[in-house]
C-alpha cells in the first residue's frame, strides 16, 4: 500500500492523515468550497445578465456547459478512474475547476464593467462634465426621458454586442463539468471503498452534510461582494446598493474561489490509492477486508476498455438502478431550476435583492438541510431500518413536499397595480412625445403606480437638489410640494411582503429539512444495487443520466418559463437582452407549479423503488455472514446468489 505524497515524495510525518477521517475532512472541505462556487453563481447570476444583456433562456443554454461535459465524458472518466489512483484523478478536476473559475472571471477584463454601470459613477460623470445628482445620467439622457412636444430618439447604440462573453461562459461551465465528475462520482466511491459498509452511511453524511453549509458560505459570500462592491471597484457609485441598477463586482469572487480550490487539488492528491479501514478486531470484519482487497485486484485487472460495454450493459439491465436514476432525474429537474434563479425568484416574487433576500433564506434552508442529513445517517448507522421503511418514507415526504411548493405560488408581492399605467397614452400625458424612450420607471407613491418613464408620467422638469422629478401631470396632488415630499421617485414601486417572504423561508426550511432525510437511502441504492466493480461507473452513470436528462434541460425549460412572464424587455443596438419587467403573479404560478408536477412524478418512481427493492441488502449484511471470498471459477450451484441486480 502506497503512502500519503507525491511521486517520490512521501515523507513519514504525512503518514499520519492516511486515514479516512483525515479524507473526509478535506473531501468535505473541498466540497464546501465547490458548493459555495455553485450557490455564488447562482445569485451573480442577475448581476451576469445585467452586464451582458442575456436572457434568461439563453443563459440556459450557456450554463448547460457543466453537463455537456458531464454527458461526454462522466461514463469514461469514472469507469477509469474508479480502477487508477482515485485521489491524483480527483486532484486533476478540482485544478480543472479551479481554472473554469478563472475562465468565468475573464470576461471582465476583457470588456470591463459596461458603458450602463460606467454611467452611474461619479467619475464618469465628471468626465462628461455633466454631473447629475440623481442617478449620474448625463443632462442628454436626463432631457430625453422627461415630457417634451418634439421627437425623441431612442438610446444611442453605445456598445457593441459580442458573443465572446458567453462563449467564455459556456467554456468555463464545460471545464467544471469535468471537475465536478470527478470529485463527486469518485469521492463517493473512494469513502465507501474505505470504509466498512456498516458505517458508510454515516461516513457519507459526514461529508455530505459538511458540503451543503457551502451554499450557506456561498449566499454570505455573493451578498458581500454583490453589496459593498461596485463593478468598478475603482469608481464611486451614484447609486444606492439597494437600487436594481446596481451591479456588484461579481467577478472579485471567482478569483477568490478559483486560488482556494487550486490549493485543494495539491492537497487531496496527496491521499494514498487506498485507506486503512478503520475497523475493530472482530475476525469476520477481517475477513471481510481481505475479501474486498482481492475483490479490488480482480476490478484493476478488468479495468479494460473492452470490458466497458458490457460494464454499461450490466448497468442498463439494472432495473433498481435504473429506477434510482429517473427518480433522482426529476427531482434533480425541481430543485434545480429554481435554484439556478433563486436570485430572480427573491427579486420578482418578494421584491428583494438577489443577494439580500437569498442570504437570509438561503443559510436558513442549508442549515436545515445538514441537520436532516446527519440524522438521517445516525439513524441508518444506528438502527439499520428495513429498506422497505426507507424508501416508503421517501415516498411520503416527496408527496408532502409537493404541496408544500404548490404552496409558494400563494406567497409574494403583488404587482398588478403598478402595471396601471405602463406605457400608456392618456390624457394628462397627451402633449408627451414618449415614443422610443427606455424603460426608466418611475413610481406615484400615493398610488402606488409605476409609469414607463417620467415622459410617460408627465414629469417636465427634474430638481437636481431635491432628487425628484416635477411637474408631472400625472400623478395625483394639485402642487409641487407633493414631488419635494418625494411621493413620486424613481425607480418601479416596491410593495411589502415581509411576511409571505418569512412564511416561505419557514416553509422550504422544514420541506427541505425532511425531503433531505431520505438523501442518504437513496445514495446506498446507486452503491449497493450494482456489483462491487462497477460502483464507480455507477455513480459516474447516474450523474450521465442526471445531466442528460435534468441539469442540462432545467434551466432551459425554468429559464423559458420565466421569459414568458415578461412585460417588458431590454433592446439595445436593435437586438433584445434581459428582461426588465416581469408579471410576479404568472412568474410564481408558472415556476412553482412546474417544479411540483416534476418533484410528483419523481415520487412515483420512489414508490416503484420501494415495490422492487424492500429486500435489497442496505448493510452489507449477506458479505458479512459469509467467511470467504467468492470466485468466479467456484461452482455456480455452490455460490449465493448476491443482491445486487435487480
Amino acid at each position: 500500500m502506497d503512502g500519503c505524497g507525491i511521486s517520490c515524495w512521501h515523507p513519514q510525518w504525512i503518514q499520519k492523515f492516511a486515514k479516512t477521517s483525515w479524507f473526509i475532512v478535506v473531501y468535505s472541505l473541498l466540497g464546501t468550497i465547490q458548493s459555495a462556487g455553485t450557490t455564488y453563481f447562482n445569485i451573480t447570476l442577475t448581476t451576469i445578465e445585467k452586464r451582458f444583456k442575456i436572457p434568461s433562456q439563453t443563459t440556459g443554454i450557456i450554463i448547460s456547459g457543466n453537463e455537456i461535459s458531464q454527458i461526454l465524458l462522466s461514463l469514461i472518466l469514472t469507469y477509469f478512474g474508479g480502477q487508477k489512483n482515485t485521489p491524483k484523478w480527483m486532484s486533476w478536476g478540482i485544478a480543472l475547476s479551479a481554472l473554469s473559475c478563472f475562465i468565468l472571471a475573464s470576461p471582465h477584463f476583457i470588456y470591463g464593467a459596461g458603458e450602463e454601470a460606467l454611467q452611474y459613477t461619479q467619475e464618469y460623470s465628471s468626465w462628461n462634465q455633466n454631473i447629475s445628482s440623481e442617478i449620474g445620467l448625463n443632462s442628454k439622457n436626463l432631457k430625453n426621458k422627461i415630457c417634451q412636444k418634439s421627437a425623441i430618439f431612442g438610446d444611442e447604440c453605445d456598445e457593441i454586442f459580442s458573443y465572446i462573453p458567453l462563449f467564455l461562459i459556456f467554456l468555463s461551465q464545460f471545464v467544471l463539468g469535468i471537475g465536478n465528475t470527478l470529485y463527486y462520482s469518485l469521492g463517493t466511491t473512494y469513502i465507501d471503498d474505505n470504509t466498512n459498509q456498516r458505517n458508510s452511511p454515516l461516513m457519507l453524511s459526514y461529508a455530505s452534510a459538511m458540503r451543503i453549509f457551502g451554499p450557506a458560505f456561498g449566499y454570505g459570500f455573493s451578498y458581500i461582494i454583490l453589496k459593498r462592491f461596485y463593478i468598478a471597484l475603482t469608481l464611486t457609485p451614484l447609486i444606492s446598493r439597494d437600487d436594481q441598477r446596481w451591479m456588484g463586482a461579481w467577478w472579485v469572487g471567482w478569483l477568490l474561489i478559483g486560488v482556494l480550490m487550486f490549493i485543494f487539488s495539491g492537497v487531496i492528491g496527496l491521499f494514498p490509492k487506498s485507506l486503512k479501514k478503520e475497523k475493530t478486531v472482530e475476525k469476520h470484519e477481517m475477513d471481510e477486508e481481505k475479501c474486498e482487497s482481492e475483490q479490488k485486484t480482480e476490478e484493476i485487472e478488468n479495468g479494460k476498455l473492452k470490458d466497458f460495454p458490457k460494464a454499461i450493459w450490466r448497468l442498463l439491465t439494472n432495473k433498481l438502478l435504473m429506477l434510482n436514476c429517473f427518480a433522482i432525474t426529476f427531482y434533480t429537474i425541481s430543485f434545480s431550476g429554481p435554484m439556478t434563479f433563486m436570485g430572480r425568484i427573491m427579486e420578482v416574487q418578494f421584491n428583494k435583492t438577489s443577494a439580500g433576500g437569498s442570504a437570509f433564506t438561503g443559510p436558513i434552508n442549508m442549515f436545515g438541510l445538514a441537520a436532516g442529513i446527519l440524522l438521517s445517517g445516525y439513524i441508518i448507522k444506528k438502527y439499520q431500518p428495513s429498506p422497505k421503511y426507507l424508501f416508503l418514507w421517501n415516498f411520503v415526504i416527496g408527496l408532502v413536499t409537493v404541496f408544500c411548493i404548490l404552496s409558494y405560488t400563494q406567497l409574494g408581492c403583488d404587482n398588478s397595480q403598478s402595471l396601471t399605467v405602463d406605457q400608456s397614452m392618456v390624457s394628462c400625458n397627451a402633449n408627451c412625445v414618449c415614443e422610443g424612450i427606455s424603460y426608466t420607471p418611475l413610481c406615484d407613491h400615493s398610488t402606488s403606480t409605476t409609469y414607463f418613464s417620467p415622459c410617460h408620467a408627465g414629469c417636465k422638469t427634474f430638481d437636481e437638489k431635491l432628487n425628484a422629478y416635477n411637474n408631472c401631470s400625472c400623478t395625483e396632488g394639485p402642487s409641487s410640494e407633493i414631488q419635494v415630499e418625494h411621493h413620486v421617485s424613481s425607480g418601479a414601486c416596491i410593495g411589502d411582503c415581509n411576511f409571505d417572504f418569512y412564511a416561505y423561508t419557514l416553509i422550504s426550511l422544514l420541506s427541505g429539512f425532511f425531503l433531505i432525510t431520505g438523501f442518504m437511502s437513496v445514495i446506498l441504492v446507486g452503491l449497493r444495487s450494482v456489483e462491487p466493480r462497477d460502483k464507480a461507473l455507477g455513480q459516474g452513470f447516474s450523474l450521465f443520466i442526471t445531466s442528460l436528462f435534468a441539469l442540462i434541460p432545467a434551466p432551459i425549460i425554468f429559464g423559458r418559463i420565466i421569459d414568458s412572464t415578461c412585460l417588458i424587455w431590454n433592446h439595445k443596438c436593435g437586438r433584445q437582452g434581459n428582461c426588465l419587467l416581469y408579471d410576479s403573479i404568472k412568474f410564481r404560478y408558472y415556476i412553482h407549479t412546474a417544479s411540483a408536477i416534476s418533484l410528483a412524478i419523481g415520487a412515483c418512481f420512489q414508490f416503484m423503488i420501494w415495490y422492487y427493492g424492500r429486500d435489497i441488502d442496505l448493510y452489507g449484511d449477506s458479505n458479512n455472514d459469509k467467511q470467504k471470498c467468492v470466485k468466479v471459477e467456484d461452482d455456480p450451484s455452490e455460490i449465493e446468489p448476491l443482491n445486487t441486480n435487480y
